[in-house]
């Protein structure tokens, strides 16, 4: 009983411990070795065609055709709200323990929509917030917001904002976590503008493909590592 008790907290704290050092060195290093992850653009590793395939799988798309599926199209906050929950739920990523006052103004019109009550359970759980008491649903989601959603899913944190732009500290950390969209390419400090650009729908499905990999890969060495002791 012991042993099991044992085995069972040491898991547990390397799954922790990697998680929370999700795209620091450390964890680079931690992954080294898988083949994927090892390219510096390792988000572009699966084709559009994979990404499309990948959340039809999952439950979160009708459709499997990449045409279908309309992948250069924008996303707005509202449709989106629904996925990210979805996504954080079926893949773990969901923390309810965030749960805050989350009444938005301008959601009346969405009362009789499942969209509605996916936009409350989004801000529950961290991943969305309003401003000053508004959602914004109409408002077609930016590659900033994309990146700030992605990471509180994998950090279970809100960073900072920063003051040329609200998504940079996102977009940084994006970077040191090696998950680099080529959009995004010429971003710096002081080149912020396409942080406020929609991005297109295979591009966010891009950004939760990726999360949920690392995740399996981080487990799945944390029980090897265990494994080999």
């Amino acid at each position: 009983m012991m042993n099991k008790k044992f085995w069972g907290l040491l898991v547990g704290g390397l799954v922790m411990l990697t998680g929370s050092a999700f795209a620091t060195n450390s964890f680079l290093d931690f992954v080294a070795d898988d083949e994927r992850i090892a390219k510096e653009s390792w988000l572009d590793y699966s084709s559009d065609q994979n990404i499309v395939t990948y959340l039809n799988k999952l439950g979160m798309t009708k459709f499997d055709r990449l045409n279908d599926f309309m992948p250069h199209k924008n996303i707005t906050r509202a449709e989106v709200s629904k996925f990210f929950v979805n996504f954080a739920e079926k893949k773990g990523f969901a923390n309810y323990e965030w749960s805050k006052n989350c009444s938005f103004k301008d959601i009346w019109a969405y009362k009789n929509s499942d969209l509605g009550a996916f936009m409350i359970k989004a801000c529950m759980l961290g991943l969305f917030n309003g401003h000053k008491g508004y959602f914004n649903p109409w408002g077609n989601l930016t590659y900033g917001e994309a990146l700030a959603v992605t990471l509180r899913m994998i950090d279970k944190v809100k960073l900072p904002e920063t003051w040329s732009h609200w998504a940079l500290s996102s977009f940084n950390k994006a970077k040191d976590y090696n998950m680099n969209l080529r959009q995004l390419k010429w971003v710096t400090d002081s080149n912020t503008s396409m942080l406020n650009q929609p991005i297109s729908r295979i591009d966010m499905g891009r950004l939760l493909e990726g999360a949920d990999y690392k995740k399996n890969v981080v487990d799945k060495k944390a029980k090897e590592f265990v494994q080999s002791l």
